[in-house]
């Protein structure tokens, strides 16, 4: 009997083994006890909550931490089907991996790293479905709908028949990742969304080893161009270099009312290893379809410079833009808190390559902007030998100021002031004064030398009107010319207006051309309403109309 004592006592403990195992393995509540002696074990850095199901599958946790220094990944409502009898044969078999949300926070370091040394599994596994409703990855990128499979063993790690959303964005592709030194990378993608309400539709491909591989990027639809990355995500910088192109840009094409270009777009950009996140790099724009606005052209035929991209902000230097006609603007700007300032030069700027209505300039001198989402403010003074121009504009809190227009040639002057409220009845006002002004002299018009005054109020749309209802201008306005000439001949006149469109309330015009003269008086657009137009025209030849009217 005493020999047979620890041969029962070893049965009684395989029994007991078996019977906990069986326990463990077969029931919820052997789960549980699992996933405490885990969070256990790990130092207290795993998390398993509300542990439903059994270990032998299908198992789920409502919620799986995992924390760490600098490290935390947070699963929500993880859900696994696996096969354990896969295990006899060296092999993880997963059915189904989902879960319902995966945050992915790892703190930013400045200092390099070494990639692993091998990333071989100690046994080969496959994972038939893998799903992720939503996935943050920091404050870097936000996926949705993210599907894959998954298969790794002793030679690589491959992801198969990924699809996913970046927001509007659709992603479809597949990765494979060396599991030996150098641990290389081969993977393909196609990212299909819209811009502007257009498709496009770009190629990625991914080659060379972790350490230091070419991410490369070539547009398909919508857009044409190309654009590579050599991604380093174990040194200092997460990339060593990257460069964009673009081709036949027509910004027509993508803005309404834009005039039409041919615009090449390149780019260059490098970490700057002065500081550390800030990037630096060049730019350049050019336009083979070059001309003035009036004829819907762009009137620019290159943009280059520097920028230099920090925590507080971006600098550019060395802007440098080439105009139709010779001209030139260069300078330097600032990016910091939401604003662009420039300060640039202008030399050599003929205006009648902006508008072909214009005469020809060559016009020096300082342009300065400030342009944010709630303020923007321009300043300019531009002169040569014959002209002067001079405004000051500033648009914020919804409300556009000229608080200066001023064209002058010579002893002929024009001085213009107004502002403009962009609330839902659009208030303005306006005010003008002309001296000895002769608009031949800066546009190809006929002829005059004008002198008067002229001011204007109201509003463009109808007060307490939705802001995208059709404009109802109401105005009153006054001018007065004096002492001036048109076509040779003398000039005088005044008005009294008031527009309540599509009525006119009141006018009161007087018109002297010469011999000619023009009365208006009255109201129009209203029953009951009466406007007299007297017209006593006899001598319009001056004018290049033949004959008279009276």
């Amino acid at each position: 009997m005493k020999r047979l004592l620890p041969l029962l006592i070893t049965v009684v403990l395989l029994a007991a083994m078996a019977t906990g195992g069986i326990w463990l393995a077969f029931s919820e509540s052997g789960l549980g006890t699992l996933a405490r002696l885990g969070a256990s074990a790990s130092g207290g850095r795993l998390t398993l909550e509300q542990p439903s199901g059994r270990l032998l599958g299908p198992l789920a946790f409502a919620r799986v931490v995992w924390r760490e220094p600098g490290t935390e990944v947070v699963i929500e409502s993880l859900h696994i089907d696996w096969s354990p009898a896969a295990l006899l044969e060296k092999r993880l078999s997963i059915a189904e991996l989902a879960a319902a949300r995966v945050t992915i926070e790892i703190a930013s370091s400045d200092e390099a790293s070494a990639p692993p040394p091998s990333l071989r599994l100690p046994l080969a596994v496959d994972v038939n479905s893998m799903a992720i409703a939503r996935l943050d990855y920091g404050k870097l990128f936000s996926a949705d709908d993210l599907h894959a499979a998954y298969a790794g063993d002793g030679a690589s790690h491959r992801l198969t028949r990924v699809r996913g959303r970046f927001g509007k964005t659709a992603i479809a592709g597949e990765m494979t990742l060396g599991a030996d030194v150098p641990l290389l990378v081969r993977a393909g993608a196609t990212l299909s969304g819209q811009l502007d309400e257009k498709p496009v539709s770009l190629a990625v491909d991914a080659a060379g080893p972790l350490e230091r591989f070419v991410l490369k990027v070539v547009a398909e639809e919508g857009l044409r161009g190309d654009g590579q990355v050599t991604v380093t995500p174990f040194a200092r910088h997460s990339f060593a270099d990257a460069r964009l192109a673009l081709t036949d840009v027509d910004p027509a094409a993508w803005i309404a009312g834009a005039p039409v270009a041919r615009l090449t777009l390149r780019a260059q950009i490098k970490p700057d290893e002065r500081h550390n996140g800030a990037l630096s790099g060049d730019f350049n724009v050019s336009n083979s379809m070059a001309g003035p606005l009036d004829r819907q052209r762009l009137p620019l035929e290159s943009l280059s410079g520097r920028f230099d991209w920090a925590d507080d902000g971006a600098r550019l230097a060395g802007l440098v833009a080439r105009l139709p006609g010779q001209g030139r603007l260069s300078g330097s700007g600032v990016w910091r808190d939401g604003s662009l300032d420039l300060d640039l030069e202008a030399k050599g700027l003929d205006a009648a390559q902006l508008a072909s209505a214009l005469r020809s300039t060559r016009l020096n001198g300082p342009i300065s902007a400030s342009i944010a989402s709630d303020r923007q403010q321009l300043a300019v003074r531009l002169g040569d030998t014959r002209f002067v121009l001079d405004v000051k504009a500033s648009h914020e809190h919804g409300r556009v100021s000229l608080s200066r227009l001023e064209l002058a040639a010579g002893a002929a002057r024009l001085r213009a002031r107004g502002e403009l409220d962009t609330s839902q009845d659009m208030a303005f006002s306006a005010a003008g004064e002309l001296e000895r002004f002769d608009p031949s002299r800066f546009a190809r018009v006929p002829a005059a030398m004008l002198n008067g005054t002229l001011s204007a109020s109201g509003r463009l749309r109808a007060k307490g009107s939705a802001p995208a209802s059709q404009p109802r201008p109401v105005v009153e306005a006054q001018f007065v010319l004096r002492d001036s000439r048109l076509a040779g001949q003398p000039l005088t006149g005044r008005g009294d207006l008031v527009i309540d469109w599509p009525r006119i309330p009141r006018a009161d015009v007087q018109l002297a051309a010469g011999p000619n003269t023009l009365t208006a008086r009255g109201a129009f657009g209203q029953t009951g309403d009466r406007l007299q137009v007297d017209i006593d025209a006899p001598a319009l030849a001056s004018y290049g109309i033949d004959g008279g009217l009276t």
